[in-house]
Order: C-alpha cells, then structure tokens, then sequence
C-alpha cells in the first residue's frame, strides 16, 4: 500500500480534471487500485484548487526560469504570505538557479 500521484480525470469531481492529485493506492501484480475519497468538503476543494493553481504557476516558473511567475506561485498560495516575502523566496530560488 501506498500512495500515487496521477491526472485527477473525475477521480476528484471537486477539482479540475488536469490537476495532479495523490490518492492512496494498493499495488499488486495486477496493477495499481486507487482509492479515491469520498465528496470533498466544499472549504477543502476550494483550498486544493488554490494549492494546485499555485503548483501549476512554479512549474511553468521552473520551466522558464522566471522569478517573477514564481513569486506569483507563492503569493497565490492560501497561506498569509506578505508580499515582500514572496520576491525574497523568489529570489532566493533564483541564486540556486531553480534546482
């Protein structure tokens, strides 16, 4: 047992079908069995699809290199980040030339 991270589809019905969720799963000889959850609680899909917008803008960050994309990654965050701690994460990321 253990977890997969897969395009959620409509394995989630709550949130956007290209979002990459991670689903408890079960492998065996056969194949991989997901175990998808029941309804989200509507405050808890509102907080993943915020997470996962955030993911969705650092990968295109890190696909291009761009401090500015990724400062906008953590500002859409839903934590209470101050806006001058989201350019000094930004620009700490781009010392380490985005790992």
């Amino acid at each position: 047992e253990g977890v997969a991270n897969i395009r959620n589809e409509d394995r989630i019905p709550e949130l956007p079908a290209d979002l990459v969720v991670e689903l408890a799963a079960t492998f065996t000889a056969e194949g991989v069995r997901l175990v998808c959850p029941g309804p989200l609680p509507p405050p808890v899909a509102a907080f993943l699809r915020l997470v996962g917008h955030s993911e969705a803008l650092a990968f295109g960050a890190a696909e291009r290199q761009d401090p500015g994309l990724l400062a906008e990654a953590i500002r859409a965050l839903p934590l209470p980040i101050p806006e001058a701690a989201a350019w000094k994460l930004a620009a700490l990321a781009r010392e380490r030339e985005f790992p």
